[in-house]
């Protein structure tokens, strides 16, 4: 999640929401990530990536950079744009990723802005609603809309009715007291730090080095080095790998 730095509006007109999206296709096709949702609101963005050829940091720093470019230009100032770095979390499974995106779409209506996902423009759930038009767009229904069914036509109607259910999960929410902050100093704050993460979502240690638990152990990296003082050396130790592979997260 992107958010504007001091909780300042970051679309001031439907140009600068075109302008994000705009960015956001274009870096796609170098960076290669898949874009499964997304919500621009005025003073946030909600995004449901999955990585490509670089990692999700990398990645979103680009479409910030670009994107604080071209706002700062248009409304002639200085500083930052967003507030700190953006905001992620690591999807685990189906399940979460169709409730993440229910919060997603969702968003506008719990803001009071429409009555129903399917009345805001800027968000990517009238992709879903045109799977034929959405197969020429950078969002990727396809793989969403086949979780629910194989069939188009029961999909679409699931995924309707699963959009207006109730939503249980907070996912990013603005509103939400900020999570815990980590002051991490010392090996040992590390080694607390990242067994207190892979608790929270129920992963063992020795399953990091397993290929489909390679972007839980990317997004501890990151959290590592953007959260601590350690060198990249001795984040390496900790995870368990050379200190290149921490140098290009």
């Amino acid at each position: 999640m992107f958010r504007g730095n001091g909780k300042m509006d970051i679309f001031l007109d439907n140009e600068d929401r075109r302008k994000f999206l705009t960015i956001m296709e274009t870096k796609q096709q170098t960076a290669f990530y898949e874009v499964f949702g997304y919500c621009l609101m005025t003073n946030h963005v909600h995004l449901l990536l999955k990585t490509g050829k670089e990692s999700i940091g990398q990645s979103m720093k680009r479409i910030g950079i670009s994107y604080a470019h071209y706002f700062n230009k248009k409304y002639n100032r200085v500083g930052h744009v967003f507030q700190d770095r953006f905001r992620s979390e690591v999807i685990e499974n189906e399940r979460y990723l169709l409730a993440a995106l229910r919060y997603i779409h969702n968003n506008p209506v719990k803001g009071g802005l429409v009555n129903d996902p399917s009345q805001y423009r800027w968000s990517s759930y009238s992709y879903f609603l045109k799977p034929t038009q959405a197969d020429s767009s950078f969002v990727n229904t396809q793989f969403i809309l086949k979780i629910l069914s194989n069939d188009t036509w029961k999909s679409l109607q699931l995924f309707k009715e699963f959009s207006r259910g109730r939503d249980d999960n907070a996912f990013m929410d603005v509103e939400e007291e900020p999570s815990k902050a980590y002051s991490i100093n010392s090996i040992k704050d590390a080694q607390d730090f990242i067994e207190q993460y892979l608790k929270g979502i129920g992963v063992g240690f020795k399953n990091l080095k397993r290929k489909e638990y390679k972007a839980i152990r990317d997004q501890l990296i990151i959290k590592l080095k953007e959260e601590s003082n350690l060198s990249v050396r001795e984040i390496g130790g900790l995870m368990g790998v050379s200190k290149n592979v921490v140098a290009r997260k």
